[in-house]
């Protein structure tokens, strides 16, 4: 999921020597991301992509970038290729007993118990574990986390702290977005949106999946934040013409 667009830049920025290679990149990070059968994950950069098309392309790009897609998604119902599709009727068909749909409700009524103070500035990190364990559902038992990040930056941050973090993801897409819509640069404009299809895909997909102060979210935020901030507020270089 993180890699899959910086891959699709490489294939369009570079030259025709590595395109085949980065083509055949392209293609088994898919296969991957499938075999993965990670739904969320799947919807996260399917729903990126497709904001990023339809906001920043032009009426064509716009056009082929829907069939696409859509061609995509039909050949998985058609085929329910590495059982894809099966999973998401799983979902849907079951979505009552879902996990989410019923840690969720606990994870509200865990922040309703929650005093002034710790509505303002939160439980702790790690709070929400230990808490969620002794309450948590008994379809899920081995759960410690209501898989919902806001649910836990709330609980164990407070407001004010996720106030701070969210404006942070907020400040990163805004200067993406200004990236994309006043760079000269195509090649600044292409990575731009590539990395913030890679920051919406992982925040839906993490948002919803796995604690947000684990290891497996942070150390991927760092390499989205990594490459984002040289681009976003790089410096140009005024290249001054003498005469002769």
């Amino acid at each position: 999921l993180l890699t899959l667009p910086a891959i699709f830049y490489l294939l369009w920025a570079t030259g025709k020597t590595f395109k085949i290679i980065f083509f055949i990149l392209c293609i088994f990070d898919i296969q991957l991301l499938i075999q993965s059968s990670s739904r969320t994950a799947i919807i996260g950069l399917i729903l990126s992509i497709m904001f990023i098309v339809v906001l920043f392309s032009r009426t064509r790009t716009k056009l082929t970038g829907t069939l696409l897609i859509s061609s995509f998604l039909f050949f998985l119902y058609l085929t329910d290729y590495a059982n894809i599709y099966s999973r998401f009727y799983e979902l849907f068909s079951n979505i009552q007993t879902e996990e989410r749909t019923i840690l969720w409700p606990l994870g509200w009524k865990m922040l309703s118990g929650n005093s002034l103070i710790e509505w303002l500035f939160g439980n702790g990190l790690g709070e929400i574990s230990q808490t969620i364990s002794a309450t948590s559902h008994q379809l899920f038992p081995a759960d410690t986390f209501p898989h919902l990040s806001l649910f836990e930056i709330l609980y164990e941050n407070g407001i004010m702290g996720t106030v701070m973090i969210l404006s942070g993801f907020i400040y990163i897409s805004y200067k993406l977005f200004n990236l994309i819509t006043t760079s000269p640069e195509q090649k600044s404009r292409i990575l731009a949106k590539c990395l913030l299809i890679t920051l919406i895909s992982f925040l839906f997909h993490t948002g919803i999946t796995m604690h947000f102060y684990s290891k497996q979210t942070l150390y991927s935020l760092a390499f989205i934040i990594g490459f984002t901030f040289p681009l976003v507020f790089q410096v140009p270089v005024n290249i001054i013409k003498t005469n002769k």
